[in-house]
């Protein structure tokens, strides 16, 4: 009888759980459909460590330039970005170098990758539209070096977390959905 019992528990309970299961939200990854990465210039908290430390604008710019050839990543400089475009998600990929020069005269850079956009949207309970910025993904690193081969090294980590932007790229373009 016991287990009568629980058949019919069961038989009662699956009228109410199965509209539940059959409405799961499927979320979709991160990245999932992104067309076009545009990626910004590289930005200098301490422009002037950064110079003394031998780093320059071109020379971080075009290391992340060809961190992305020969990967499926849809990435163009923000001088090459095509116009936004409906129904298209594109981010953007902001790199940003913090320096500074520490008592050994050595430079130390923390170097942050993020992929985000920016956004106009309500947030309850407030009704006014605010301009937001959307994290998709950040990875950093911290490099240490003497005055001398700093931006090498830079450029080096900056391909790093590139190749690591790329392989989330990748598979979330494989994932189709979560639930």
């Amino acid at each position: 009888m016991k287990g009568l019992g629980r058949l019919f528990l069961l038989g009662c309970l699956v009228p109410f759980i199965a509209p539940s299961v059959a409405q799961a939200q499927v979320y979709a990854p991160e990245l999932y459909g992104v067309t076009q990465v545009i990626v910004d210039d590289a930005w200098f908290e301490n422009a002037k460590a950064s110079g003394t430390c031998g780093m320059t604008q071109s020379g971080i710019d075009s290391a992340l330039k060809y961190a992305f050839a020969g990967t499926e990543v849809p990435a163009v400089s923000a001088e090459a970005a095509k116009m936004a475009m409906a129904n298209a998600a594109r981010i953007r990929l902001v790199p940003q170098i913090w320096t500074h020069i520490d008592e050994t005269l050595g430079c130390v850079s923390w170097v942050i990758l993020s992929a985000q956009s920016r956004a106009t949207m309500v947030i309850p309970p407030i009704t006014v539209p605010r301009d937001v910025t959307l994290l998709y993904w950040q990875e950093h690193a911290k490099v240490f070096s003497n005055l001398s081969g700093h931006e090498a090294k830079v450029a080096g980590v900056l391909k790093i977390l590139a190749e690591r932007f790329a392989q989330k790229y990748n598979n979330d373009q494989r994932r189709r959905g979560i639930r």
